[in-house]
């Protein structure tokens, strides 16, 4: 199961680099500005770089989140049913039976579950 939670980590780091680069236009500064009209010219072009990278940035955050909690989830999922601390325990669901096996009980599914025959505990 580990194996499928580490291919699940790839899978979403894969998707990860089909994500684009912003495709917000970087102002060019000019060596000097010749009047106001220059300077206002180029921080309007900054504050439109800034407003599209912050927009980029917003939205790929969202998902990077959204893919995290998914992962940690997962995680969790898998150690809750790992070490039985799910809130259905996996104690209160197991069945004990005769098998033909040397030690004469298992819980169904370690050997062969078709072998039980009587006294079923639940």
């Amino acid at each position: 199961m580990i194996k499928n939670i580490l291919i699940m980590i790839v899978s979403l780091s894969a998707l990860h680099a089909e994500i684009p680069k912003p495709q917000c236009a970087r102002p060019i500064k000019p060596v000097s500005f010749t009047d106001n009209r220059a300077v206002r010219n180029y921080n309007a072009d900054v504050n439109r770089y800034k407003a599209c990278m912050d927009d980029f940035i917003r939205k790929h955050r969202a998902i990077a989140n959204k893919e995290t909690k998914a992962v940690n989830d997962a995680i969790a999922e898998w150690n809750s049913f790992a070490t039985g601390t799910s809130s259905r325990s996996n104690k209160d669901n197991s069945i004990s039976a005769h098998t033909g096996s040397t030690d004469g009980h298992h819980t169904v599914g370690k050997t062969d579950p078709t072998m039980f025959y009587k006294n079923l505990k639940f």
